[in-house]
């Protein structure tokens, strides 16, 4: 057997990126398909092994000998690429490796390109080893290029479904293996809905304009119409635009042989299909064993998905990063969401901070976060970084070691955070103050022993600020030096009162293993009284919290009865953020909501309100995460989680610990990011107005 492969850039010759059915590759393969085809400019399809073809690059452990002979030479963090017995192979034991693999196969092609055709033999061969390489800017485009290669259906969540001991359902198990076959099937396919601002490719959701949900796609006389700017990216030219900005693709499709368009009337679905992929039109054409009306039916429950609707509020457009895994400051270059296969760890952010004062007329904006390594004892920072221009651009203005769960508040013209420091011994209390005009940080770890906690809000109530942890809240008189040990005073311990027998008794179901009172709010009601809202972090309930009275010094907590101890509020198992607002005259709180009945769920974000500390209601969602078809998946792998949030004159700006794109699952997410609900009051009291009638709030 000849060990060349020519490659041409003639589309009618197809070559295959062929995955084993039964490895985590097919994902891989599928985008790396699209990926090759887009930078060398030609056709890539990506296929199981069940099928022999011609021009086979082979992607991991298929069943192919050669496969299997060239992964049996792989030791940790190998990767290789090359032609062998015939076949152009790239196998590592890591998908960082694939990704290396793959990348040389286009500059291979790419370089040696001449009138349009690549003879590859065996003298372009690599091989290397990535745990190796220095951690460089190469090395960081390739695993930028691996992160959108191996993309947001990852691992965890096809883990879940291939688990049979996981809690995925038939119903579960069967959708998903549709949606699968559906991602598939499009290939590089466009599907639209007639009112809607989203767009499904290659299996996954883009927004047609993402400043404006308003500009949605139009059917008029039959002609479907999108934005001209979406549209000239998809088709990779400009699309003539009306008078509206919007571009006629029926009639640019009439008018290609590259590209048709299906559309159903009675649906107001249109699939855009490329020329290499086939039309949805024949609908009971049967592909890898479902229906296009299948298909179809499918796509039509995403974007009618009472469970995932789209926003109906423009909140997620006013979405900032403030960070992002790796940050600049410790650019290591790691594999985010393979962590769990790497010496190194991943690289995460978390536990979200918001502070907005006036400084020199200007409104400025102060967040603070985590980073740190997954799989290292201590590698743990806190940074604070600062904004002067609503959150476009951030600053790095203190960075503090060991620091966790750090609050900001302002007492006397200075800024504090007030956090845990992780000792080798366990978690001491943490203060550290800011002065924003001298620019200077001073650090006082305390050595009292503090329990864990969340960036939650610092009440100042009483002449004190208090901050709830988890066995204690603590607080210190205003105007003593909050860095002196002898200012803090600590309440007795919340779990003293509260036992799993008593929270099994009371709401009538066992729990699992796990069971906790943590993360917990300290508010001022109207009549002055200060209160302690703890989340119940237990399974399978969930939706529970325990209330506390604090005395006004900040030293005891106590009880009332079982009605007014637990009480039912909206939210998963996340922490929330909860203030009492004197203009609404009303407790506000954001949680994660449950949509799917699961505990973990928190890709749906919530607005919640109460005139007291009993009695709840959603205002409205804020944040639904719509970027994948199977909501499961997204269930799974994508969250808001830990916000925080401030008001500000009419505004109000939380910020996120965000699991979003290309992320390993919900928890370990990869963006501090925030957002910002311009004229908060107005806001909340309309949609109380449309859901009760004005003057009849709850």
């Amino acid at each position: 057997m000849k060990n060349i492969m020519n490659v041409t850039k003639d589309l009618s010759v197809i070559y295959y990126v062929v995955y084993g059915e039964t490895t985590e590759n097919r994902y891989f393969a599928e985008q790396f398909a699209n990926y090759l085809a887009e930078k060398c400019e030609i056709s890539v399809r990506a296929c199981n092994d069940t099928e022999m073809h011609d021009n086979e690059i082979l992607i991991g452990n298929t069943s192919r000998q050669v496969s299997i002979d060239v992964g049996n030479t792989l030791s940790d963090g190998d990767f290789v690429a090359g032609m062998f017995d015939g076949c152009y192979v790239i196998q590592s034991n890591n998908g960082l490796g694939f990704t290396f693999g793959g990348l040389h196969l286009i500059q291979t092609i790419r370089a040696c390109s001449k009138n349009g055709c690549v003879t590859i033999g065996e003298s372009q061969n690599t091989r290397g080893n990535f745990n190796l390489m220095p951690r460089d800017e190469r090395f960081a485009e390739i695993v930028a290029l691996a992160n959108k290669l191996s993309g947001t259906s990852s691992r965890f969540g096809d883990a879940y479904f291939a688990d049979p001991n996981s809690t995925a359902t038939p119903e579960m198990r069967a959708d998903h293996a549709l949606v699968m076959a559906l991602r598939k099937r499009m290939g590089g396919s466009l599907a639209l809905l007639e009112g809607s601002s989203s767009a499904l490719l290659n299996g996954f959701v883009v927004k047609q304009d993402k400043n404006d949900y308003s500009r949605v796609t139009r059917v008029v006389n039959g002609h479907v119409f999108v934005v001209a700017e979406f549209a000239a990216e998809y088709f990779g030219c400009d699309v003539s635009a009306n008078a509206d900005g919007y571009a006629d693709i029926t009639a640019y499709c009439d008018g290609t042989d590259a590209y048709s368009l299906f559309y159903d009337p009675s649906a107001k679905l249109a699939v855009v299909t490329p020329a290499d992929v086939a039309s949805f039109d024949q609908l009971e054409t049967e592909v890898d064993g479902y229906t296009n009306l299948q298909y179809l039916t499918r796509m039509l429950r995403f974007f009618n998905n009472p469970k995932m609707p789209e926003p109906n509020n423009n909140v997620e457009q006013s979405r900032c990063v403030v960070a992002a895994t790796p940050p600049e400051a410790e650019a290591k270059y790691f594999y985010n969401y393979v962590w769990h296969e790497t010496d190194e760890g991943a690289e995460v952010v978390y536990s979200p901070a918001v502070y907005t004062r006036t400084e020199n007329d200007v409104r400025v904006i102060y967040a603070a976060y985590e980073y740190s390594v997954k799989g290292k004892k201590i590698n743990l920072h806190t940074y604070l970084r600062r904004s002067a221009d609503d959150g476009k651009t951030w600053e790095t203005v203190a960075v503090v070691d060991r620091v966790a769960f750090a609050s900001i508040t302002e007492v006397q013209g200075k800024l504090y955070l007030i956090g845990n420091y992780a000792s080798d011994e366990g978690p001491l209390f943490y203060v550290a103050e800011y002065d924003p005009i001298k620019k200077g940080l001073r650090e006082s770890i305390l050595s009292s022993q503090i329990g864990g906690g969340a960036p939650n809000t610092v009440l100042h109530a009483n002449g004190h600020i208090f901050k709830a942890y988890n066995n204690a809240v603590a607080s210190a008189e205003i105007g003593s030096d909050l860095l002196k040990e002898e200012s803090w005073t600590f309440s007795n311990n919340p779990k003293t009162f509260f036992t799993r027998e008593l929270y099994e008794r009371i709401i009538g179901v066992k729990t699992r293993p796990y069971f906790g009172i943590e993360e917990g709010n300290v508010v001022q009601a109207p009549d002055g009284k200060l209160w302690v809202m703890y989340r119940i972090n237990a399974s399978p309930s969930m939706g529970y919290v325990a209330i506390y009275r604090l005395s006004d010094d900040g030293k005891t907590l106590t009880v009332g009865d079982e009605s007014e101890y637990i009480s039912k509020f909206p939210y998963t198992q996340s922490k929330f953020s909860l203030i009492y607002d004197e203009k609404l005259k009303m407790y506000i709180a954001l949680s994660s909501l449950s949509t799917q009945n699961h505990t973990g769920q928190r890709n749906v974000l919530g607005l919640v309100v109460a005139k007291d500390l009993w009695n709840w209601e959603i205002v409205d969602v804020l944040l639904i995460d719509r970027e994948m078809l199977d909501d499961r998946y997204s269930l799974l792998q994508h969250a808001y989680q830990y916000v925080d949030f401030v008001t500000e004159e009419n505004d109000l700006y939380f910020m996120v610990r965000e699991a979003s794109g290309d992320c390993y699952f919900n928890h370990e997410n990869n963006y501090i990011t925030m957002y910002k609900i311009e004229n908060y009051v107005e806001f909340i009291q309309t949609r109380l107005e449309n859901k009760y009638g004005k003057g009849e709030k709850k």
